[in-house]
């Protein structure tokens, strides 16, 4: 398969809440397992539909927290511990994302680093 990503994605374990956008009462909880400023990969109790909208929330251990981060399911597949989903992210402004972003360079180490 033809690797699709701009950007590298950082190794993470970073716990994650999340909601569909038209129920913001139900949250769902995941791992975020990597992340780029493109989108994340998160493991999740939780079947989802490619397509699907949802809200993120999510803390770094170092007291940065970033809240509704919109995005879209892309892709899912099924594995043992779970449903690994692939949200790309669709609408956070470009202040927030690099001030994500640079949380994450901050954090990383090498070209794959393990972020929690």
């Amino acid at each position: 398969m033809t690797e699709k990503r701009k950007l590298p994605r950082y190794k993470a374990k970073l716990p994650v809440t999340f909601n569909d956008n038209f129920q913001a009462e139900v949250k769902f909880t995941g791992t975020i397992m990597d992340l780029n400023l493109q989108g994340v990969g998160i493991l999740t109790s939780t079947h989802y539909t490619k397509g699907k909208i949802i809200n993120m929330n999510f803390d770094f251990k170092d007291g940065k927290k970033f809240y509704s981060i919109m995005g879209e399911i892309k892709y899912i597949s099924s594995t043992p511990e779970g449903y690994h989903i692939g949200v790309e992210i669709i609408n956070y402004n470009i202040y927030h994302l690099k001030k994500l972003v640079d949380t994450i360079n901050s954090l990383a180490v090498s070209s794959d680093p393990v972020i929690s």
